[in-house]
């Protein structure tokens, strides 16, 4: 019998950074796009719908339910600072994703 180990959090966190590279070629680009003033605001249908175009037998359940618009790690890991926003349900707007520079920390305290 094999040597069955229960997954570790390191190893679900690797798990988690493996998001298709459409996904990593597309939030780039459209990051490259929009990207004025510190930040690009990009919007999650914006990426869906281009990924849907290179991957039509892709469904966009699949998209969700695999986590490849979980990316947002991937891009923290990079250096950006990446915030969600999804509006409330009778809320207006649309769901995006904020792209800006992580602000570096400085040692203020006494000395």
């Amino acid at each position: 019998m094999a040597d069955v180990k229960p997954i570790t959090p390191k190893e679900v966190q690797e798990v988690k950074l493996n998001i298709h590279p459409d996904i990593i070629e597309i939030v780039n680009d459209l990051v490259s796009k929009k990207f004025r003033n510190g930040e690009a605001v990009v919007l999650q249908k914006d990426i869906i719908s281009a990924f849907m175009k290179r991957n039509p037998s892709f469904s966009k359940d699949l998209l969700f339910d695999e986590g490849h618009m979980d990316f947002e790690p991937v891009y923290r890991k990079a250096g950006w600072k990446v915030e969600y926003e999804k509006p409330d349900y009778n809320g207006s707007g649309e769901a995006n994703f904020k792209f800006s520079f992580k602000r570096k920390k400085t040692n203020s305290g006494p000395r």
